[in-house]
């Protein structure tokens, strides 16, 4: 009997421990792009949509993909080749509304679905069943109007190498970080692709901002300034650009490239120089940061710890998750910034161990809350807006916790005064019955004494007769 019960434990356990298997495997959403059936109209290479490479793509005008499946579908992962227009999906919800290179459409376990764009180009679509979506389906968000930590990055990669560990690093913290890009490379079909795939594996999930600057090389800030002039950008409209970074974004801290553009890249140092003029040279009504801290600057120097654990990282530092997010930028890698960044033969793993730009040295161009006191924080005497956020809530509540007591106050005085009142009126209504009382009383005892008097009057008139009185006697 023992035997039978220990073995139908056995039985009952590892079905247990199935069902949780299931279970656990079925809150995962699963890549069930095969079992699409998909029509689409208006573009010129459907197949593309499906074809798992970026480098095809569909495009077109008045397009309309219908998309059916046997299987609940959780949503489209959608990779455009570029900015895409505004469009519906089932004829009324609206998709692409933020102009977000790397899309997730939810579809609630729904077997059909419309996609319709006035214009579009689509590198991709991947589906996904009902469940948790796997940690690469990027789900950006447009995010608050404040930034706490802003990045003005010049190229898709170099948030990953010249700042590699800040990203990873100010993410950990909860607060809100922002990048923002001085050119764009809508001109390649991968590098936008990217620059978002690295950005979300250091934990940024506020959508960047891409300026419509071209890309173009220089060794020199005058001959950066020259190409963009030749592009259609003179001075003033870089000027413009970064006013409006500024006020739409509104950074509490602002990290700037190298004066010296790191290794003497022109845009690098048109892009600090730029921002520095238009911050020290202020437009009415512009919004300025609370701190600059600006990349190997002598200065009021800083060295981020980004070679120390992060909990959020799984334990990884900043500058690894850096290195990973540096390996999603597969069309750069080529270049000397591999060896640089990895070493060559993967020696490098630590910031600590790169001597030229090191991405962890910075210096205080500018601040408006005081002096940096050594502990190595750009956020050191910055209130965020997550604090700010909390103070004021905080100080809502106080206010509300006051009007609620205040109310309780007042409630609790009416019932007392309610209570007094009542009393008082009792206590006069008594003092009126007694009073009437009294009145009464001395009204009966008056009209008893009357009565007396009359009684007696009349007992003397009949009980003691007045004698005749004697005719008078004639003379």
């Amino acid at each position: 009997m023992k035997q039978h019960n220990f073995i139908k434990g056995i039985f009952t356990a590892a079905l247990l421990a199935g069902v949780l298997a299931v279970g656990a495997y079925a809150e995962t959403a699963a890549d069930i792009t095969d079992t699409l059936r998909i029509k689409a109209e208006g573009l010129d290479k459907a197949a593309a949509l499906t074809d798992g490479s970026l480098a095809t793509t569909a495009e077109g005008e008045n397009v309309l993909i219908t998309i059916t499946s046997d299987e609940p579908i959780g949503g489209l992962y959608i990779k455009y080749r570029d900015i895409p227009s505004q469009g519906a999906l089932n004829g009324s919800t609206p998709i692409a509304t933020f102009g977000f290179i790397h899309e997730y459409i939810p579809l609630d376990g729904a077997t059909k679905a419309t996609l319709a764009y006035p214009k579009t180009n689509i590198a991709e679509i991947t589906a996904y069943s009902v469940g948790e979506l796997p940690d690469d389906v990027q789900v950006w968000e447009v995010g608050p109007d404040g930034t706490d930590l802003m990045l003005f990055a010049t190229h898709s990669d170099d948030d990953q190498l010249f700042f590699a560990g800040l990203l990873p690093y100010y993410t950990s913290k909860g607060v809100i970080v922002r990048v923002a890009y001085f050119v764009n490379h809508f001109d390649t079909y991968n590098r936008t692709h990217e620059l978002l795939d690295g950005l979300w594996h250091c934990g940024v999930r506020n959508y960047p901002i891409i300026s419509p600057l071209p890309d173009g090389y220089s060794d020199s800030i005058d001959g950066a300034e020259k190409y963009l002039e030749s592009q259609g950008y003179a001075h003033n409209n870089i000027l413009n650009l970064q006013r409006i970074f500024l006020t739409r974004y509104k950074p509490k801290v602002a990290v700037l490239h190298d004066f010296n553009g790191e290794y003497g890249h022109g845009a690098h140092m048109l892009n600090t120089a730029t921002f520095i003029e238009t911050v020290e040279n202020p437009s009415e009504g512009l919004y300025l940061p609370e701190k600059i801290y600006v990349h190997l600057y002598k200065e009021n120097p800083l060295t981020l710890d980004i070679d120390s654990p992060l909990e959020a990282f799984d334990g990884k530092t900043a500058f690894q998750v850096s290195q990973e997010a540096f390996g999603f930028h597969k069309s750069q890698h080529w270049t000397w910034f591999y060896k640089w960044i990895y070493g060559k033969n993967g020696e490098i793993t630590k910031a600590s161990q790169i001597t030229s730009y090191n991405p962890a040295k910075y210096g205080l161009y500018y601040t408006s809350v005081g002096e940096d006191t050594g502990i190595n924080d750009m956020l050191e005497n910055v209130k965020t807006y997550g604090e700010m956020q909390a103070e004021e809530d905080a100080r809502r509540a106080e206010l509300k916790r006051q009007e609620e007591e205040k109310r309780l106050q007042e409630k609790e005085q009416f019932a007392e005064d309610s209570v007094r009142l009542e009393e008082e009126a009792r206590e006069a209504e008594r003092l009126a019955t007694e009073e009437s009382d009294k009145s009464r009383n001395r009204l009966i005892l008056a009209f008893s004494i009357i009565g007396v008097a009359i009684l007696v009057a009349i007992l003397i008139f009949f009980v003691f007769p007045r004698k005749p009185r004697r005719p008078r006697r004639r003379l």
